[in-house]
């Protein structure tokens, strides 16, 4: 069978028109990931880190932490009101973003961080839940949300450059539970989220010192080395997880409930915005204690004073 060469042009055409499609549809798929397809990341030649051996979120047994000492944690900037702050929904969670340099140091870790942003991740009514899972044997803990503090080393520009260096990501985990009582603080985000509906949508929010995100017990820590919950998955992450949670009212959480996946309601709601726990693989986990007891140091001071005073009575009466 002989072919015209208008015939062999039109194959050739068609054959780059389909190599050039394939190739785009590529492109974009390694943009583009769901939680609803989340045991196939790791098929992705791009993300195949996720399915490496020490990878986040972790079921964490808590009869099985190891006893740890770290210095407390020198929170730099946290205490001061953030500049410019805006809320983003970015498609998977919402963002907290500000001009202002936060830095973390101490707590165990190798040298110092600066935060990038504050995600948050949520389940849905009938299954509040978090990332991490804590058990003690018969008494397993699911958290109604977490809080991820991201920092990047303060040696890199940003996340991207850091997080295929080694123990180049600092994240700090709040685990967020349910009162009566409304949150002041988190009221200022809460306040945001009707205009937040879709994604790509960013709004200014109230400054407020970040520090007051944070459980106001910090004294006890749960560590171990693990990774981003998100594609790419890459495994440089020192996390941080405070065993204390943050309250906020039902109300406040139902509210998170109610935004859309995606650019427009087509998709339904962002529901279940976590990620499985994955295998520990032999890795250790530590309960540190920071001694974060700002009074501790002057008590000491006041029990010395006293004991003194006391044994100079005593040589007085003596």
């Amino acid at each position: 069978m002989v072919h015209s060469g208008a015939t062999i042009n039109m194959i050739r055409f068609l054959f780059f028109v389909l190599l050039y499609t394939q190739q785009f549809l590529q492109i974009e798929s390694r943009d583009k990931w769901n939680y609803k397809d989340q045991d196939n990341w790791k098929n992705n030649k791009e993300w195949a880190k996720c399915g490496y051996d020490e990878q986040s979120p972790i079921n964490i047994n808590e009869n099985a932490l190891v006893p740890a000492k770290f210095e407390p944690f020198k929170f730099e900037g946290y205490e001061n009101h953030a500049c410019n702050m805006t809320l983003t929904h970015t498609g998977h969670s919402i963002k907290i973003s500000t001009c202002h340099d936060h830095i973390i140091s101490g707590g165990g870790l190798n040298g110092k961080f600066k935060l990038d942003h504050v995600h948050f991740h949520w389940g849905t009514k009938e299954n509040p839940q978090g990332e991490h899972i804590l058990n003690s044997g018969n008494t397993i803990r699911k958290f109604k949300g977490e809080m991820h503090f991201v920092h990047h080393h303060l040696d890199k520009k940003s996340v991207n450059d850091a997080a295929s260096e080694h123990n180049g990501l600092a994240v700090l985990g709040v685990f967020i539970e349910v009162n009566k009582e409304k949150s002041a603080v988190f009221d200022k985000i809460d306040e945001q989220i009707g205009k937040l509906l879709y994604e790509e949508k960013t709004v200014d929010i109230p400054e407020f010192p970040f520090i007051n995100l944070f459980p106001e017990d910090r004294n006890k820590v749960i560590r171990y080395q693990g990774s981003l919950t998100v594609p790419p998955c890459h495994e440089t992450v020192t996390w941080t997880l405070f065993t204390e949670p943050v309250y906020i009212s039902q109300e406040q959480l139902e509210h998170l409930y109610t935004m859309y996946d995606g650019k427009d309601n087509s998709n339904g709601l962002l529901l279940n915005n976590y990620r499985k726990t994955q295998p520990l693989n032999g890795r250790t986990t530590y309960l540190a204690d920071l001694n974060l007891n700002p009074n501790s140091g002057q008590q000491n001071h006041y029990a010395l004073v006293i004991i003194s005073i006391l044994n100079l009575l005593m040589l007085l009466i003596l």
